[in-house]
């Protein structure tokens, strides 16, 4: 990733498909702040009864995370934070700059 330190932040409202990007970046080793993402599997299955009726549902334990152990722990319920950030500070640039330099000191 170079020069740059990166970081993903997440919210209760980082749900199904929002989800999984921050699964994709712990899986890489981003460290994740914010708040725990709100989970969500985000993979949909499509469904036609035996009327013709068509819907869509997500599927639990799709999108989620190997352990070393070759454990598999759902993404359905969030992403685990590295580093807890209250909300206030996501929009304030100043505060925010100075707790991701306190990250990498």
């Amino acid at each position: 990733m170079g020069r740059y330190n990166f970081y993903m932040l997440t919210s209760e409202t980082s749900f199904s498909c929002g989800n999984t990007v921050p699964v994709m970046a712990k899986l890489k080793g981003i460290p994740i702040i914010g708040r725990r993402s709100g989970g969500g599997a985000c993979e949909a299955f499509k469904y036609i009864d035996a009327c013709g009726s068509q819907f869509y549902s997500s599927a639990e334990l799709v999108v989620g995370i190997f352990n070393d152990e070759g454990a598999f722990t759902s993404a359905d319920g969030g992403v685990e934070l590295d580093y807890e950030l209250e909300p206030e500070v996501w929009y304030d640039l100043i505060a925010l700059n100075r707790f991701l330099e306190s990250l990498s000191q």
